[in-house]
């Protein structure tokens, strides 16, 4: 950690370590929300579809990607 101060490309404040530790319990709490339900299924699908969107953006497929902007519009 220290080589990566040394760096720059680490800088970590109380707040920043605060920051990540309230997403990571909010997101914590959300997936034991959603397990055990269909709600996580629905989660997995929108991650899939985000997933492949940025996939095809990257490769520059614009129709797929327009395509795929659409259906995560909806």
């Amino acid at each position: 950690m220290m080589i990566l101060e040394t760096l720059g490309f680490l800088h970590l404040s109380f707040a920043d370590i605060l920051d990540i530790l309230m997403v990571a319990v909010i997101i914590f709490l959300v997936f034991r929300w959603f397990r055990g339900s269909s709600a996580i299924n629905i989660l997995i699908a929108v991650v899939i579809l985000l997933l492949l969107r940025a996939i095809v953006s990257v490769l520059g497929m614009r129709m797929m990607s327009a395509i795929m902007g659409a259906i995560l519009d909806v």
